[in-house]
């Protein structure tokens, strides 16, 4: 109970801080402007916190249980679904500027992204 009770208090929050975080992100700013270099910074910052943060509950809690059963490999099968996870990321952000930026018109988003 006490782990599903943890992860269930991170799920509320999260869902609680996100919908809190976009009611107070502007909706209408050009992406080469101040404002929207401030956004992108904030965003990625953002993003980093809340990914090093999962990161570590999941170790604090996960990991010595799959210490147990796995032995001294499961640190490698850690970081190693990690890496996957954010490969498959990488790969269907440069997927959808590559199919849907030419459809959709984000190929000036797509071109600022991966040629800086």
């Amino acid at each position: 109970w006490k782990i599903m009770l943890m992860w269930f208090a991170v799920f509320i929050n999260t869902g609680v801080l996100t919908l809190l975080g976009w009611s107070m992100m502007p909706s209408h700013v050009e992406h080469l402007s101040p404002t929207g270099k401030a956004i992108d910074i904030m965003t990625g910052a953002m993003e980093g916190l809340a990914g090093g943060a999962m990161l570590a509950m999941t170790s604090t809690a996960m990991l010595p249980e799959a210490f147990h059963g796995a032995g001294i490999l499961s640190g490698l099968f850690f970081v190693s679904g990690f890496l996957v996870s954010v490969a498959v990321e990488e790969c269907g952000i440069l997927l959808s500027c590559h199919v849907s930026g030419r459809l959709a018109g984000q190929a000036e988003f797509c071109q600022r992204t991966f040629t800086a």
